[in-house]
């Protein structure tokens, strides 16, 4: 959890989650985390369970498998960030990679969350968790080349037809000829911009 301690009265939360298999959590550190801190957003970052030095499972596969429990540790972080005494409740984002896209993307879900950014999102794994839910606001960023070594699964479709039934604001960036995925997309400067503007008009800043 980091934020700015001079920050007076209560502000947007933004959640941030991390890829399958991960063991150091891409978002500790990185320029994105700091430039949302420094504007004035109380930001998390955790590890779900089985990665880092979160709560060990036997077979990391059954986090795939059984999408359920890594929706509860989202529940956990919706839960624990809605009721913190900096944020202000029913103002949160969330933002993931890969597995952390799908999870971000469900979390669209809850009432507090106001909108969603998904880097590399698969629509599948959403609506296996939330079969009826509407997606009503999110940002799509996906690789062109996107394969994530699975010729299966063609990451920039994916995300075409996510964006294609959100209902609310909505915004899909394409990166032509790069197949980077999930968290590596934001090695680029004008991408961590694009995703700082999106959640600065959807989620914004309002001094007490």
């Amino acid at each position: 959890l980091a934020y700015l301690e001079s920050l007076p009265g209560k502000r947007p939360g933004i959640i941030l989650m991390h890829e399958f298999g991960v063991w150091v959590n891409p978002w500790i550190g990185s320029p994105l985390f700091k430039q949302l801190v420094a504007d004035g957003y109380i930001c998390l970052t955790f590890f779900f369970r089985g990665h880092g030095t979160s709560t060990p499972v036997d077979d990391l596969m059954d986090l795939l498998n059984n999408r359920n429990l890594i929706a509860e540790d989202l529940k956990t972080a919706v839960a624990y960030m809605n009721a913190h005494e900096k944020v202000s409740p029913g103002e949160l984002g969330l933002i993931g990679g890969s597995m952390g896209a799908t999870m971000a993307l469900a979390g669209n879900g809850y009432e507090e969350v106001l909108t969603s950014v998904a880097l590399s999102p698969v629509r599948d794994g959403v609506f296996v968790l939330f079969p009826d839910m509407t997606l009503n606001s999110a940002y799509y960023l996906v690789g062109e080349l996107d394969i994530a070594g699975n010729p299966a699964i063609d990451f920039l479709l994916e995300a075409q037809n996510l964006y294609e039934i959100t209902e609310g604001p909505r915004k899909l960036n394409n990166i032509l000829g790069t197949a980077e995925h999930g968290t590596n997309l934001l090695s680029r400067d004008s991408l961590r911009t694009s995703v700082q503007e999106w959640f600065h008009e959807l989620l914004p800043l309002v001094d007490p």
